[in-house]
């Protein structure tokens, strides 16, 4: 395991948001996954946490393709913790890489978890939310 990865396991927990756009983001992860468990639509309540349904479609594509990509189970923590998992904290990151278009470190984040194909996948999608949630609060 790479000094990187070991670092970034190794950091306690973020408590809370840094800023508003990432509670906003943490919510809409975990509310994904709990009516996506429940078998419900999830668009539109997405889409009121990310401002627009383009956002909250951005986001269903990212969170399948993580699904698909992710080699054990997506963790989040309920909906009223503070605290952020570190899979939900992956996502923040993964999401804030591509809004900047910053392949290298989205890849540094990744690399010893997903092979490149899964992570180019996963890079259009973090790049596409990033963009789409930029627009819905400018």
């Amino acid at each position: 395991m790479s000094d990187f990865r070991l670092a970034r396991l190794l950091l306690p927990n973020r408590i809370g948001p840094q800023s508003q756009s990432e509670a906003r983001l943490v919510r809409a992860v975990r509310l994904w996954v709990v009516l996506n468990k429940q078998g419900r639509g999830h668009v539109g309540a997405v889409a009121q946490q990310l401002g627009s349904r383009e956002s909250a479609l951005a986001l269903d594509l990212l969170m399948m393709r993580v699904g698909i990509a992710w080699t054990e189970a997506f963790v989040v923590n309920p909906p009223c913790c503070p605290r952020f998992t570190h899979d939900e904290a992956l996502i923040l990151d993964m999401v804030a890489m591509g809004a900047i278009d910053d392949r290298q470190g989205f890849d540094r984040l990744l690399s010893e978890m997903l092979p490149c194909d899964a992570r180019e996948a996963l890079f259009h999608s973090a790049r596409q939310l990033g963009a789409r949630i930029a627009a819905a609060v400018s």
